[in-house]
């Protein structure tokens, strides 16, 4: 049976993770080359429905809502990148050192109930 020190540190584990899993998101995305693809696809869809005689502006719209939606949250990403990308590297290093001492003292606290049950 887990203590209530065990619990508390797993908790803690969970949320530094989650954290972790976080920042890495946002230091490992590129948003440009992401960007780069959805004005691919917005000119892309530009020439299907403007090809020729064809003028379907109603599709164009409604086909290039989404990607303005998604160029602004790559360029919101990007700004966010540059502007914390020192930060969010400082928080790593020190939720990874946290994260480190708190398996330490997982692993003592199951060295001692070993050596208890021995």
């Amino acid at each position: 049976m887990a203590s209530v020190k065990e619990k508390v540190i797993n908790q803690a584990l969970a949320r530094i993770e989650r954290r972790l899993t976080s920042i890495r998101g946002v230091l490992d995305a590129n948003p440009l080359s992401d960007l780069c693809e959805v004005r691919e696809k917005a000119a892309a869809l530009h020439d299907a429905c403007f090809a020729g005689d064809k003028r379907d502006h109603d599709g164009f719209i409604k086909g290039l809502d989404p990607l303005v939606k998604e160029e602004a949250r790559l360029l919101r990403l990007a700004k966010r990148q540059l502007r914390d990308s020192m930060k969010l590297i400082d928080k790593q290093v020190e939720l990874e050192f946290e994260r480190g001492e708190l398996i330490r003292e997982l692993s003592m606290i199951d060295f001692r109930n070993s050596l208890r049950g021995s």
